[in-house]
C-alpha cells in the first residue's frame, strides 16, 4: 500500500522489450536506500516489485496487462519516474490509501496557470466518471491529490508548487497520458450501493 505522497523522481536509464513483456532499469538516490530484491516500488503509480538492485539502480520486469493498462509500456530512456516506497505498518500515512493499481490512463487536455498553483485537467473514461467528486481523492500518475471539479467527462486537480517541483508533473503536456486510480473507498461504497437494490 502507497500514499501518493511521492519520495523521489528517478530516471529510467534503460528499457529492455521482448514482445509482452519488459524489464526497465531506474536509477534513483534517496529511494534505493534499505531496498531489497522482492521490495514492492510506486512508479507513476504502477506497483511493481524489485527484482534486481545495483549501485542506485533497481530493475522492474511488467508484462502485457501492466503494459497495456498503463504508461509503463510508452515509457523511454532518459524520462522522469515518480517513485514511492510502501507505506510500513505503523508509519507515518499522509495522502490517502493509493493501492498501485492503476484503473485506466487518462489524458491531458488542460494544464494552465493560475496564479502561483497550475490547475491540470485530465480527460477521464466514463466508466470512472462516478468515482470522482469534488474534494475526493484521485492519484494522478501515483501523486495523491484533491479534486477540485468532477465534470462530465474530465476533472481538475490544483497543483501546488511544491508538487511541481518534486515530481515529474512539470513535463506533462497536453496530449499525455497520465495513470489514474480512483479513490479505493470510492469503489467499495459504489459497490455496497449497487448491491443494496
Amino acid at each position: 500500500m502507497f500514499t501518493g505522497l511521492i519520495e523521489e523522481v528517478g530516471t529510467v536509464v534503460q528499457i529492455e522489450r521482448k514482445k509482452n513483456f519488459q524489464r526497465m532499469e531506474i536509477c534513483a538516490e534517496r529511494t534505493v536506500q534499505g531496498m531489497v530484491e522482492g521490495d514492492s516500488i510506486s512508479i507513476d503509480g504502477v506497483c511493481q516489485t524489485v527484482v534486481e538492485l545495483s549501485g542506485q539502480c533497481f530493475w522492474v520486469e511488467s508484462v502485457n496487462e501492466t503494459l497495456n493498462c498503463t504508461t509503463i509500456g510508452s515509457m523511454i530512456v532518459g524520462c522522469g519516474v515518480n517513485l514511492e516506497n510502501p507505506t510500513l505498518a505503523g508509519g507515518r500515512f499522509g495522502g490517502h490509501i493509493v493501492l498501485g493499481h492503476v484503473d485506466t490512463t487518462g489524458s491531458v487536455v488542460r494544464f494552465e496557470s493560475d496564479g502561483e498553483n497550475r490547475i491540470l485537467e485530465v480527460e477521464t473514461p466514463d466508466k470512472l466518471a462516478r468515482f470522482i467528486a469534488p474534494k475526493g481523492s484521485i492519484a494522478v500518475d501515483g501523486i495523491s491529490l484533491t479534486v477540485v471539479e468532477a465534470l462530465t467527462t474530465s476533472f481538475t486537480v490544483a497543483i501546488i508548487p511544491h508538487t511541481l517541483k518534486h515530481t515529474n508533473l512539470s513535463d506533462r503536456q497536453i496530449g499525455n497520458r497520465v495513470n489514474l486510480e480512483i479513490d479505493v473507498l470510492a469503489r467499495y461504497v459504489a459497490r455496497i450501493i449497487e448491491n443494496s437494490g
